[in-house]
């Protein structure tokens, strides 16, 4: 039978609304600043905290307990069907044309003939809306008209060479492009790009606020494997610093996310074992004072200089990128990889109260 903390501590637990990936991660729905709505992992001291609050934290239960529920909740969210529930995303998601990518209060609608933008209605009013973003995480800002291609901003703001220089193949410019383009698909396998060069710390802060504005742009290597999966269903683009020399270890989490192959066990465990989330999969920039080699797919670009990017200019080029993308692909569908494309949050009915021990 299941004790009196654990239905206690089951009830305020379900008051946030949770929803679960095809990869099989778990978000839970909760007010952050302002009272909107933000997406938090549901094994992470976010939602502990949360929880503590909403309980009684001089009287809160054992963490046996605490995990109990956690696994209740999110064996019973992956156990809904996918048919009888909508869909939510993270940043980017796919559509039966092409893409959609969340500006905040609107959204980005590409497919192979334009891109346009479009009002997106608050969480709040339409359970159903798209998307839904961790709360260090910013809305893009809305792109304007391009007077250039993409390659012409990208290799004036960092100082490319241009494709007619002797020895310069292929275009730096254009392959840093195609990978902005990889890292917005709603798709897990993404080649790590790696930026060498003075201002390579710079460069890797401005591609990452460029396609998925953060708080904090530029991350501390994790020092485990947990810590690495935490900051990965916090974040849909990742930005390492790495000091000293590419370890096998490095080596393998950089491979691992960027291809959508990571696992990770996160928060405590209890006696039914650990929590494992696979198949998190994540665009990844890599600074470093020499390129090393962390896979044979890996785009490698040296930074000559670092001008602000018109951010605004450079995301409509963007766009009319992938626009052009979709129209040469015959069929406009994410590339397929081991996982599942899209990143999409599906919601799922509200437990009982008194839902059986586990």
């Amino acid at each position: 039978m299941p004790s009196n903390a654990y239905n206690t501590l089951l009830a305020v637990a379900q008051q946030a609304k949770l929803w679960i990936t095809p990869a099989r991660q778990t978000y839970a729905q909760l007010p952050g600043l302002n009272q909107k709505m933000v997406a938090v992992p549901l094994w992470s001291e976010d939602f502990f905290t949360w929880c503590i609050a909403k309980f009684n934290f001089q009287n809160f239960p054992a963490p046996i307990t605490y995990n109990t529920v956690l696994r209740t909740l999110d064996e019973t969210a992956q156990s809904q069907p996918r048919e009888a529930v909508e869909s939510t995303n993270l940043r980017t998601a796919a559509t039966k044309e092409g893409y959609e990518i969340d500006l905040g209060e609107a959204t980005v609608h590409i497919t192979g003939k334009q891109w346009t933008v479009k009002a997106q209605p608050a969480p709040d009013d339409n359970p159903g809306s798209r998307f839904f973003r961790p709360a260090a995480n910013h809305p893009l800002p809305h792109p304007t008209e391009s007077q250039k291609e993409l390659h012409d901003y990208l290799r004036a703001a960092f100082g490319l060479p241009a494709p007619d220089q002797k020895g310069i193949c292929p275009d730096p410019a254009k392959a840093l492009g195609q990978w902005l383009e990889l890292a917005l698909r709603p798709d897990t396998n993404c080649p790590p790009l790696i930026l060498t060069g003075e201002l390579r710390d710079e460069a890797a802060e401005a591609i990452r606020q460029l396609i998925d504005p953060a708080h904090c742009a530029m991350l501390p290597f994790p020092v485990n494997r947990n810590e690495a999966g935490s900051m990965a269903l916090y974040n849909r683009v990742l930005a390492f610093q790495v000091f000293g020399t590419i370890t096998d270890f490095k080596r393998n989490i950089i491979t691992e996310l960027s291809r959508g192959l990571f696992q990770a066990r996160l928060r405590q465990t209890d006696h039914k074992g650990p929590v494992l989330y696979q198949q998190l999969g994540r665009p990844v920039i890599i600074p470093a004072e020499h390129a090393p080699e962390i896979c044979r797919n890996q785009i490698n670009i040296e930074i000559r200089k670092c001008d602000p990017l018109p951010q605004q200019e450079v995301l409509a080029a963007l766009f009319d990128q992938m626009v052009r993308s979709l129209r040469d692909e015959p069929k406009p569908q994410p590339i397929s990889t081991p996982v599942d494309a899209a990143v999409v949050l599906q919601p799922f009915a509200q437990l009982e109260a008194n839902a059986p021990f586990p």
